[in-house]
């Protein structure tokens, strides 16, 4: 189960940090 929440929050991190990324590349155009 511990294993199973950190693949949940590394994957929920992961996916924060693309969306930072691609508004950051929206501000840039």
């Amino acid at each position: 189960m511990e294993v199973y929440n950190k693949k949940q929050y590394r994957a929920l991190f992961i996916s924060l940090k693309s969306k930072k990324q691609g508004q950051n590349k929206d501000k840039e155009l």
